[in-house]
């Protein structure tokens, strides 16, 4: 079942990059994907701290079980933070937000940079929230 699922990640990951690699004019269809993978449950109250995935260079989640968090908050949301830091306020604009949350769906993929810091709000539901997450590196095939 393992061996299955990570198959069906790595095929519909692959699927994801060769749109996005396609739409700056460039394939991955020559490029070897290298994953690591690993299971994440969170219980009521786990959390994760801020991070990127420095060494690969695609992240991706993919949600077996969201949970039942409440929908009215962010618990258990995964959030990216904005890249940049320090940016001015331009005059006559509201404040350029400095991260953006995702609320997980069961059987949601989330793919993004490695070097995108991220963290997930604390969690509180009372099943737990399943996730898979595993890093891609590319090498020429």
């Amino acid at each position: 079942v393992c061996a299955a699922l990570m198959n069906r990640l790595v095929m519909v990951s692959r699927e994801a990059l060769r749109g996005h690699y396609r739409r700056v004019g460039a394939t991955v269809d020559r490029l070897a994907l290298s994953v690591q993978a690993w299971v994440m449950a969170l219980e009521t109250g786990d959390y994760v701290m801020p991070h990127d995935h420095a060494g690969a260079h695609w992240s991706a989640v993919y949600y077996v079980d969201a949970g039942d968090a409440p929908d009215e908050d962010i618990a258990g949301q995964i959030a990216f933070l904005h890249p940049v830091s320090g940016l001015p306020q331009v005059p006559g604009l509201p404040p350029a937000p400095t991260d953006f949350s995702v609320r997980p769906k069961a059987g949601m993929l989330i793919v993004f940079p490695a070097w995108l810091k991220h963290y997930v709000h604390p969690y509180r539901g009372t099943r737990p929230r399943v996730a898979v997450s595993f890093n891609i590196s590319l090498q020429a095939g």
